[in-house]
């Protein structure tokens, strides 16, 4: 098991425990350690009536939070029109475009929705670039 899996997993038992015993203290380290976990998540960003959008969600939007990617950096949509994250390098203005971020860093991004297998291979491609495991999804190029 990898140790970014494990650490929130002690952290949440510190905090029980801290809980249990100093019901104030263990509040308090519980908010800061939940603040403080490292993050993946992979940012679409969409419109209503993007035909690109709802293809991408009958081809993979199912598919994607069971495959190790989607474990990785489980998917968040933003609206196109909504206020964006102040931390993205540029500004999105095509949907969909998908954005790989950790710890509030912008990895890198697949603008458009290139097709099932080309999805994989980009996402694959920028997931070089994080923490991820290279090793599990090296093998394939989309989820069994």
């Amino acid at each position: 098991m990898r140790r970014a899996r494990i650490l929130p997993i002690c952290r949440a038992a510190l905090a029980v425990t801290l809980l249990r015993q100093r019901p104030f203290a263990g509040a308090l380290v519980m908010l800061i350690l939940v603040n403080s976990a490292s993050a993946a998540e992979l940012i679409m960003v969409r419109q209503t009536g993007c035909s690109w959008c709802t293809l991408w969600d009958r081809e993979i939007g199912s598919i994607y939070p069971k495959s190790d990617e989607g474990r990785f950096a489980p998917l968040r949509h933003l609206d196109i029109r909504e206020p964006l994250p102040a931390f993205l390098k540029q500004p999105v203005t095509v949907t969909p475009t998908f954005i790989l971020v950790e710890d509030d860093r912008e990895v890198g991004r697949i603008t458009g929705y290139p097709g099932n297998s080309f999805f994989w291979e980009m996402l694959s491609e920028l997931l070089v670039f994080s923490s991820f495991r290279h090793d599990v999804a090296s093998d394939r190029t989309h989820p069994p």
